[in-house]
């Protein structure tokens, strides 16, 4: 995102076209464009109660949790190993607090594990082997920081392949 604090709060106006990838459990998934660079970037919304949306103190709240998900020491980009958190926005219209990441072209493992056919690369050995070896190299990265970054959460929705390695 160039020379901007990652601290600032970013405006939901400096994200231009938006457009709906998937929803979950617990959040939405868009894939957006930073005005500014027209770098592709996803945009996860977590779901949020009704009575916490409506009341400020409540949405500064869950404004600082999100910003615990910025990590200071991860700046550039790591390759296909980490998706970096970039910023935390708010769409005041909508009263949404949005994460927004690194977006990567591909899918989550689990998509892949569901239905192999989307990835038959994977049915060999050598190939899986391939994959968790990048995925513990991934982990292995976050561990050594100076501040270690610790996911406490990985699962299948949360590793990516790119669209190379599908």
């Amino acid at each position: 995102m160039g020379g901007t604090s990652q601290s600032k709060l970013v405006d939901s106006q400096m994200v231009t076209g938006l457009s709906f990838m998937e929803e979950g459990e617990f959040s939405k998934l868009y894939k957006g464009y930073f005005a500014a660079t027209k770098k592709p970037v996803s945009i996860k919304v977590p779901k949020v109660p009704d009575y916490i949306r409506k009341e400020k103190k409540a949405v500064k709240v869950q404004i600082e949790e999100a910003k615990k998900l910025l990590n200071t020491n991860i700046r550039k980009p790591i390759g296909d190993r980490v998706v970096r958190v970039l910023n935390i926005g708010y769409d005041d219209f909508r009263k949404e607090i949005w994460i927004i990441k690194d977006y990567v072209d591909g899918t989550d493992l689990e998509s892949i594990m569901k239905n192999p056919s989307l990835c038959p690369s994977l049915a060999s050995p050598e190939e899986r082997m391939r994959v968790a070896v990048g995925i513990a190299q991934g982990i292995t990265y976050l561990h050594s920081l100076r501040s270690p970054v610790v996911h406490g959460d990985l699962k299948p929705t949360d590793i990516i392949l790119t669209a190379e390695e599908i």
